[in-house]
């Protein structure tokens, strides 16, 4: 009897012991439950910001984001290999929820990025748009070096590249076009501003002689004015233009003339010296000129001596107004090329001793990059 009541308190006191245990484990899932919900959550939340490309515009934000997912879903894994009554839920939730907070920052981040930095790539793009239009319009035709024309050429395919990717929406790899571009084009541009401030220092002596031309032909005689940047061959009488044809020049007309082989048209107050036609020449007619002049010679003799050219460069001759002209590009070894047509008007108007007078322009620079 006495047995039999023994047993029964030690299953009444398992029983109770069972369900406490039950009751407890009960109580912890209740009020400790599995943190499904925060991880769902966060996993869609980040999902989220990766469309909307945080990983390239919030990069860290998301990063951090991902690490607090994954250290949630490592701590979830190891709760669960604890038995029930054990397992602890807390850490991992603050994580997970951590990782959905910071997974919408990346997102807002990457949104206010990706809108500032098209904003900028967009003015970035007009700036480098104005630069290659102005060296269109100003420089395309000057005889600068190969190399400028070179860099031009790489700045103009990065930016397409970047056109392309701004449209794409690709702002990153547009950006680092158009910052190539610019890097590029900037110091471009500005050399080939310097080479042209340069030779407009001669700008005073193009004037003069312009004013000279005029004066000259005022009383009646027949002057030639020949200008380099406007391409033109004008005949003057009394101080005003009777005819006007298209010239072309040497290939490196941008600069007077210093030694034999620089391929630049001279610049200065010529004559003409002997005129020819048929056999005389090889371009149809020609109107030989007086270069080198007194002038030419004392600064060819300056460079000499400064060492700016060898002395065994020859100053060269042989400059004349001829035909075959017409071509389009300046292509003479320095002389001043016309059509045919227009060679014989001119030398229909002028004769031996008749003046040449040949300048860079009689606009100033400022006037020609507004132009």
């Amino acid at each position: 009897m006495k047995r039999t009541l023994k047993l029964k308190l030690i299953f009444f006191v398992i029983f109770i012991v069972l369900l406490a245990a039950i009751s407890y484990a009960a109580y912890r899932y209740t009020n400790n439950p599995t943190p499904n919900k925060e991880i769902k959550a966060a996993i869609e939340t980040i999902s989220q910001a990766r469309k909307s490309e945080a990983n390239k515009y919030a990069k860290k934000k998301l990063e951090a984001s991902d690490n607090a997912l994954k250290l949630a879903m490592k701590e979830w894994k190891l709760q669960n290999n604890k038995m029930i009554v054990s397992r602890d839920y807390t850490q991992e939730r603050i994580l997970a929820n951590k990782a959905t907070e910071l997974g919408k920052q990346a997102k807002q981040e990457a949104t206010f990025e990706k809108d500032s930095i098209s904003g900028k790539i967009k003015k970035q793009l007009e700036r480098i748009q104005h630069q290659l239009n102005e060296f269109e319009k100003n420089y395309k035709n000057l005889p600068l070096p190969i190399s400028i024309f070179e860099k031009i050429s790489r700045a103009h395919i990065k930016y397409k590249e970047a056109s392309s990717d701004f449209k794409k929406t690709e702002y990153i790899d547009a950006n680092a076009a158009a910052q190539e571009a610019e890097k590029i084009l900037t110091p471009t541009l500005k050399a080939a501003k310097d080479k042209l401030e340069v030779y407009f220092k001669s700008y005073p002596t193009w004037k003069k002689n312009a004013q000279l031309a005029r004066q000259q032909s005022a009383n009646g005689q027949i002057v030639v004015l020949i200008s380099k940047f406007e391409s033109t061959c004008s005949v003057l009488k009394s101080g005003k233009i009777i005819a006007e044809y298209n010239a072309e020049f040497g290939s490196n007309w941008m600069s007077h003339k210093t030694m034999m082989g620089d391929n630049a048209t001279p610049e200065g107050v010529y004559k003409i010296t002997l005129k020819k036609n048929g056999k005389k020449t090889k371009y149809y007619k020609a109107l030989l000129l007086d270069y080198p002049n007194d002038d030419d010679k004392e600064k060819f003799k300056l460079s000499k001596k400064n060492g700016a050219i060898s002395k065994k460069t020859k100053i060269g001759d042989l400059i004349q107004i001829h035909g075959q002209g017409g071509k389009g590009v300046n292509w003479t070894e320095g002389c001043i090329a016309l059509e045919d047509k227009d060679m014989d008007k001119l030398c229909n108007l002028v004769n031996e001793n008749t003046q040449v007078i040949i300048i860079g322009t009689e606009k100033p620079l400022n006037e020609y990059l507004k132009k």
